[in-house]
């Protein structure tokens, strides 16, 4: 949802989104509840209402993401793969906007013990020793020391993004020339969209 002129909480660090773990921002850093009121600049605008084009990311409880083989992908049973890209994956209630926690068959290691902890993006799949895997969000640690299994392209990340626990995920392995060629065409997609706004 998008509001002419914006929201107006109080900035923090230049921003007035919210960050629940560090409950800084928003509405006193705190999730929305029932019966929130939000203070919104009302902009007049002389443009009549218009339907957004083509950025619509419909997920129904079910989302299909492409993943390339993680930086430590050896580290699992040959078939790992190959059964993290054949089952669906059910989202926990576990889980926040840190992370997704994924209920599914575990991914079996064919190596035992920990990284060093190491930088991490969103969209890595960490799995644990006991294999359950963990899909990395908006609000994840920036290192973690469980290896990673694979990485959900940069492009399917905002379906990523729209899921919430009880949703189900299947992954589609894709090749990094695969996900750089979806990456361009959704950046040309948003291109598309803001010159038909700045026309209108």
């Amino acid at each position: 949802m998008a509001i002419a002129g914006g929201i107006l909480t109080e900035p923090v660090l230049g921003s007035r989104s919210t960050h629940l773990v560090s409950a800084m921002g928003g509405m006193n850093g705190r999730a929305l509840q029932a019966g929130d009121r939000l203070p919104v600049l009302a902009k007049p605008s002389s443009r009549s209402p218009r339907k957004a084009v083509g950025l619509t990311l419909p997920t129904g409880g079910r989302a299909r993401l492409r993943v390339v083989p993680g930086p430590q992908d050896a580290w699992f049973q040959p078939e790992a793969l190959k059964l993290m890209a054949g089952v669906s994956f059910r989202i926990s209630p576990r889980s926040n906007r840190m992370g997704y926690r994924l209920e599914g068959p575990p991914l079996a290691r064919a190596r035992a013990g920990e990284l060093i902890s190491e930088p991490v993006g969103m969209g890595a799949i960490q799995v644990p020793v006991a294999g359950e895997p963990i899909l990395l969000m908006a609000d994840r640690q920036t290192a973690g020391g469980y290896p990673k299994i694979g990485h959900v392209i940069s492009a399917d990340l905002p379906l990523a993004g729209q899921l919430a626990p009880g949703d189900f995920i299947e992954f589609i392995l894709c090749s990094r020339q695969e996900a750089v060629t979806a990456l361009i065409a959704r950046e040309r997609q948003l291109l598309r969209f803001a010159d038909l706004r700045d026309a209108s």
